[in-house]
């Protein structure tokens, strides 16, 4: 069966030849991408899955902002997207080459006081008027993300998105991120520094949460995840209206201090993470924003 929604109650399994993926309706999140069997997401095995807390772990949707600020400071941090459950809206493909579903979320899926603690930023405090959809499609291999948020009231409003995908990886101490030599980035581990990176391959042993802003990308450059790990391919990660990367490992001492992440699961992830966070985007009323990611092995 290549779309299985009747397994589970909280999730929709795909599967095309021996690759397959997980979505929970609770956030949109996608859980299992495996191809021939192989993990190729994180998910904490202390993550939260009844619903109750956002997913550690797959693909969170952040929205309609990234991280805390201090003009909403009743928002939760990364938003309400990933801990809102989304409605199902069907499959919207599927053929030999790809199988794609789609998911749903308005302003009457979202709890009213999260709504209001998000028109505080917005000109004259009003609850922004949104619909959101969001697609996944499975390819042999090819995971696909598309968000499309819609501005459905009368006047404009901002917001901060991201696609926080948790990449399993053998080892960290083996991976490498490539494509992100010669762009600025803010260090949140340096207090909100701002440098220029200048290695080719950019290695992790310690902690490591970095924004890149504006992250061009050209035929002799691409954004991939690599592993010197035997049998562990290459990630590739292809943006689309998504210019911000972030990486992050929260390394020792941060994943002693989340409940929903064992000690040492910092040694087999690597999040690297594409999004619009640098600066918020201004969608116009009756106007839709539309962004994509790519992961491919």
């Amino acid at each position: 069966m290549p779309v299985d929604t009747t397994t589970s109650p909280d999730k929709v399994v795909l599967s095309i030849g021996t690759t397959s993926a997980e979505i929970y309706y609770y956030g949109a999140t996608v859980t299992s991408w495996k191809l021939n069997g192989d993990e190729r997401l994180f998910v904490s095995k202390s993550a939260v899955l009844d619903g109750t807390k956002a997913i550690r772990g797959g693909i969170p949707l952040v929205f309609p902002q990234f991280g805390k600020s201090d003009h909403t400071p009743k928002l939760p941090q990364h938003g309400f997207a990933r801990t809102t459950r989304w409605r199902w809206l069907g499959v919207s493909a599927d053929t030999a080459s790809e199988i794609s579903v789609r998911f749903a979320l308005g302003n009457a899926d979202v709890d009213p006081a999260l709504l209001e603690a998000w028109a505080e930023a917005q000109p004259g405090k009003v609850v922004p008027a949104f619909q959101a959809t969001y697609t996944v499609a499975l390819g042999p291999t090819t995971l696909k993300s598309h968000l499309a948020i819609q501005n459905t009231g009368t006047a404009p409003w901002d917001f901060t998105a991201l696609l926080h995908t948790y990449l399993a990886v053998g080892a960290i101490g083996d991976v490498s991120v490539t494509g992100l030599q010669g762009v600025r980035y803010v260090d949140k581990v340096a207090d909100g520094a701002e440098a220029t990176e200048t290695r080719e391959s950019i290695t992790v042993d310690g902690e490591v949460d970095r924004v890149y802003v504006d992250v061009k990308t050209s035929p002799s450059t691409r954004l991939a995840v690599v592993e010197k790990t035997p049998g562990r391919p290459t990630v590739s990660v292809h943006r689309s209206a998504l210019p911000d990367v972030v990486v992050w490992n929260p390394w020792t001492e941060k994943a002693r201090a989340m409940g929903d992440f064992d000690d040492d699961e910092y040694r087999t992830m690597i999040c690297v993470e594409a999004g619009h966070v640098a600066t918020p985007y201004t969608l116009p009323a009756g106007e839709t924003w539309t962004a994509s990611q790519t992961l491919a092995v």
